[in-house]
């Protein structure tokens, strides 16, 4: 069972997350959707090595999306978050970081042969 399969789910909480942001900020690029992703892979990274995360100077958007899907792993992970506790068993720091980059895959993907909102246009159309 290939990653997708094994977290559609939790790819689907995170995508979500990521267009509930884009809907209210029309303007937004993909670009947003990197940078943050970018941050949020770093913060749990650090987190995984006990390091200091680097610092992102993420705009309005970017941070919004950083804390919708910060928030998001948090319940996927059974910790404290606006969302309760999850329904389904915790997945572990590694599954998450994982599910990150593979979204971030995603958008870069779907940037580079789509254009500036390829990816948010795309997802979109799967996310009600």
């Amino acid at each position: 069972m290939d990653l997708f399969e094994k977290y559609q789910d939790v790819l689907q909480n995170i995508e979500f997350a990521i267009v509930s942001i884009y809907r209210e900020h029309l303007e937004m690029t993909d670009y947003a959707v990197m940078r943050s992703l970018e941050a949020i892979i770093n913060h749990y990274s650090a987190e995984k090595t006990g390091k200091t995360p680097r610092n992102f100077s993420l705009d309005k958007p970017e941070k919004e999306i950083f804390r919708q899907v910060q928030s998001v792993c948090e319940w996927r992970m059974g910790r404290p978050s606006s969302f309760g506790m999850p329904e389904n068993k915790p997945i572990s720091l590694d599954e998450i970081i994982q599910c990150l980059k593979r979204i971030l895959k995603s958008v870069e993907k779907w940037n580079k042969h789509e254009g500036i909102q390829g990816y948010l246009r795309f997802v979109s159309q799967y996310v009600r």
